[in-house]
């Protein structure tokens, strides 16, 4: 993972268009020094070194959602990746919404890094609707955008200024087209259309490698 500072996110949630197939409320004991994969009893799985993912006290919202429940998960630096296992999809979309907080910009540079995404099956370092923030060229602003894999795929970046120390409503989804080389990511931010027709994506990426 890029070196990137501080985020906290809550409320993961993973569903398809006919079912949910995760929720992940953090409603784990809040604990400085243990990382996710201990503070969820194994659920969480870290697969690389870094800085660990840690359970704070606490939720993050937003307005015209639900009120959170749990706690939240936040890191800084160049830290580790985890996953956790859900069913495993062949078709159709899989989307994915949470509340981000940027906390502090740090070392964040123009380049920008992942923090959020899908993954393969027994294949943890192969991710699909990859998201990622960088530092804007305005002072004091960063952008998040898309890409359909955290490598070796062009990120698609939302015009948006965002303000640290701001959360934000994030919505992904990513889409298996039949054959290779043409899987999309879409990205909404601070959608109001929850629950109604789906607007069209305020970014969108194709993988352009295999699928």
């Amino acid at each position: 993972m890029k070196k990137i500072y501080l985020f906290v996110c809550l409320s993961l949630a993973v569903a398809t268009v006919n079912a949910q197939l995760m929720t992940e409320p953090f409603n784990y004991t809040p604990d400085p020094v243990l990382g996710l994969e201990a503070q969820s009893g194994g659920l969480w799985v870290g697969v690389n070194s870094g800085d660990s993912i840690l359970i704070t006290s606490g939720s993050l919202s937003y307005p015209g959602l639900a009120a959170s429940t749990g706690n939240k998960v936040a890191f800084d630096g160049g830290g580790r990746d985890y996953f956790r296992d859900f069913a495993a999809q062949t078709t159709g979309s899989v989307y994915t919404s949470f509340i981000v907080n940027v906390s502090a910009l740090g070392s964040l540079d123009t380049d920008g890094g992942y923090f959020l995404g899908l993954s393969e099956p027994a294949n943890t370092f192969t991710f699909g609707a990859v998201v990622w923030v960088r530092l804007s060229a305005t002072a004091g602003k960063y952008n998040i955008g898309i890409s359909t894999r955290s490598s070796s795929s062009p990120v698609s970046w939302l015009p948006n200024e965002l303000d640290p120390g701001t959360s934000y409503f994030v919505v992904t989804a990513y889409d298996m087209i039949a054959g290779t080389a043409n899987d999309v990511s879409r990205i909404w931010l601070n959608t109001t259309a929850i629950g109604s027709a789906e607007p069209t994506a305020d970014a969108t990426a194709v993988s352009g490698t295999s699928d």
